[in-house]
């Protein structure tokens, strides 16, 4: 079983400035027997905010944050009962 959740609100200030979030939660939960089924739970946000300035030639200025998180367990890849540590 699997579902996406994609909240959003886009709001435009008086003073022309345009603010966008947006969220996504994705969860994954596959059940395959045999010691390979696996659960998944992504969380992303982003926020950004526009503004364009026509009296400096239509100038578009751009800026926002990003984040991603992940966490993902697997039977499959569990190694011994105290688990593997791995680095990157």
């Amino acid at each position: 079983k699997q579902f996406y959740l994609d909240p959003f609100v886009n709001y435009v200030t008086g003073s022309g400035f345009t603010h966008n979030l947006r969220l996504r939660t994705f969860y994954s939960d596959n059940n395959n027997g045999n010691d390979q089924s696996n659960k998944t739970n992504v969380y992303t946000a982003e926020y950004r905010i526009n503004k364009e300035f026509v009296e400096a030639g239509k100038l578009n200025v751009t800026a926002g944050l990003f984040y991603n998180q992940s966490f993902s367990t697997a039977s499959l890849y569990s190694g011994s009962e105290t688990g593997i540590e791995l680095e990157c």
